[in-house]
Order: C-alpha cells, then structure tokens, then sequence
C-alpha cells in the first residue's frame, strides 16, 4: 500500500469506530477495499510464515472462538499482524524466549479481547502452549504440525468425509 492509502485507512478506521453511521456509503467500501488490501500486503510481507502463525493461534485457539461451528480459520488473522512484527525483532535480537513470548501474546489478546486490559486482562499462564510452540520454532525445533497440515488448513476439502 502507498503511503497516503494507508493513512487514509488509518483515519477511516477511526472514524468507523465512533459511530459507523458516520460513515458514507463510499467510505464504507473504501474502507473494506482498503482493509483487504492491508490484510494481503501482510500475508505477502510474511509468506509461509503468516499461515503458520495463523495456524498456531488457531490451533490453540486462546479465546475458545474457533471450536465446532465457530469462528472461521482466519478468525486471529487480526492479531497476526500485531504478533509477527514483535517476534520478528525478538528474533534479530536473537532473544525469542518463552517468557518473552508469552508476554506478547498476553498484550495482544488484552489488547484485542479485552475491555479493560490494564485492570484485568488474560492470565499469562494461560499462553504457556502457544509460546512454547512459538519459541521452539523459532529455535529450529521441528513443530508437532507440518506444512502439509498448515496447506490442508488453509485449503480445506470441500465436504467433511
């Protein structure tokens, strides 16, 4: 996205969220054609890397949103834009640990499911098992799923047998 796109996101975003009568029909479109774009140009930047996030935080599934008949596959895909940039630079740093993780992955979701993050938020225990699978792939351990398992995910079969 160029520049001016992404801050005419920006304040489009805002101005959805005070009240979404606020906006026009025009901007409602401009708004989700500007969104999808974003969405890709992450999807993009990151590659392989992005579904298997996405996979992982589904997998895990922190918020209890993606079980039967639930939310669909790229329900955390919100959160993987925000998630990937911070481990990113753990990660230049060489500092990808388990606690490290955790403690992202806390500010996230508070930050993303919680009304009132700073009062009360998630509990960090409840983020050992993604973080723990976060830092061993970023440490070179093999993962329990492989790409095949991310590429049937993200490709599911039409019918369920």
């Amino acid at each position: 996205m160029r520049p001016h796109e992404t801050d005419e996101l920006d304040e489009l975003r805002k101005l959805s969220r005070t009240k979404d009568s606020n906006l026009t029909d025009r901007q409602r479109e401009r708004l989700a054609y500007l969104s999808l774009r974003h969405r890709n140009d992450e999807r993009n930047r990151w590659g392989p890397l992005w579904d298997w996030m996405l996979f992982t935080l589904y997998k895990y599934d922190i918020e209890g949103l993606c079980g039967p008949r639930g939310a669909p596959y790229d329900e955390y895909e919100a959160e993987v834009g925000i998630i990937l940039p911070r481990l990113a630079k753990l990660h230049e740093q060489g500092m990808v640990k388990h606690q490290d993780v955790a403690i992202i992955l806390k500010e996230v979701f508070d930050q993303m499911f919680c009304a009132f993050p700073k009062e009360k938020g998630h509990a960090i225990e409840r983020f050992d098992g993604v973080a723990g699978a976060i830092t061993k792939f970023f440490a070179g351990w093999p993962f329990q799923y492989g790409l095949d398992d991310v590429k049937d995910f993200l490709n599911p079969p039409l019918q369920c047998p």
